[in-house]
């Protein structure tokens, strides 16, 4: 096996062993390959497995990682992250981080055998846009005051050490530099001085030229007791006044909250993030 950067010859073999309904053949590969951050495994002349490492804030980013279903159950898959950490390390990043679904256990067995430690476990839910209401006040992050801001920061950070980039969750980043990136374009959505909500917009996919715009939405503070309806709610407003109807909700699993969102949310995606320092 030979762990090496994905040329433009190897793309067409690649496409070849991708189902059809792989979001990689969305531009994505594409790009990745454009801005030298795809990388592959080599098996006899070919390459059977891709990735890409995706450099943001000194964290590498892994995503899209996929193996040919032909050479499955040989360690490509834990050669080829491996081999990616390495990459990171080479490049000077301070760590590396990936995000896969709770079901993927295959991926959950290679971040244990390279000791990445699960970070978050997460749940998205797609949800509609929702009637109004007048529980939850909504505060745009440049209008805030900076001690109200920084108290905020630190109830993100505390909750939540990466972010999502984009409001598909793609990538995700440190929190402090995801609020600086979109500081312009963000809101909180609270109740009685307490955050719930952290609000943005953004592409669903940032590695596509294509760009589909989405609403995200990180919960915050939620309890049993919080108005749920009115968070969604709020959400919805602001989505209505961005003229974005494709809403994405984030939170920290919780079966309590997925229990309570389940009858609104249009699909629910459970997931972990898995990180490992490099320093």
């Amino acid at each position: 096996m030979l762990f090496r950067r994905v040329e433009k010859k190897d793309l067409p073999y690649i496409y070849s062993w991708l189902s059809n309904n792989d979001y990689l053949r969305h531009g994505v590969l594409e790009s990745a390959f454009s801005h030298g951050i795809l990388y592959g495994v080599e098996i006899e002349g070919k390459v059977e497995a891709v990735s890409i490492l995706y450099p943001v804030d000194r964290i590498a980013w892994l995503m899209g990682a996929r193996v040919r279903e032909m050479v499955r159950g040989r360690g490509v898959g834990r050669y080829m992250t491996e081999k990616l950490l390495e990459e990171a390390r080479r490049m000077g990043l301070a760590g590396a981080a990936l995000l896969t679904s709770r079901g993927n256990i295959p991926i959950h067995r290679i971040c244990s055998s390279l000791n990445m430690e699960k970070l978050l476990e997460l749940f998205s839910a797609s949800i509609p846009v929702l009637p109004p209401t007048s529980s939850v006040e909504v505060s745009r992050l440049v209008a805030m005051h900076p001690e109200d801001l920084e108290k905020t920061l630190k109830i993100l950070e505390r909750e939540y050490p990466l972010l999502p980039l984009t409001p598909g969750g793609l990538i995700w980043a440190p929190t402090r530099y995801i609020i600086n990136s979109i500081h312009s374009k963000a809101y909180i959505c609270r109740a009685n001085a307490t955050p719930l909500a952290l609000v943005y917009t953004g592409c669903s996919w940032v590695l596509e030229d294509r760009c589909r715009s989405t609403l995200g939405a990180i919960l915050l503070n939620i309890s049993s007791e919080s108005p749920l309806q009115s968070i969604m709610s709020c959400i919805s407003h602001l989505s209505y006044e961005e003229g974005f109807y494709d809403i994405v909700v984030w939170s920290k699993d919780s079966e309590d909250l997925l229990t309570r969102i389940s009858p609104i949310a249009r699909w629910i995606w459970r997931s972990y993030i898995y990180y490992k320092d490099l320093r």
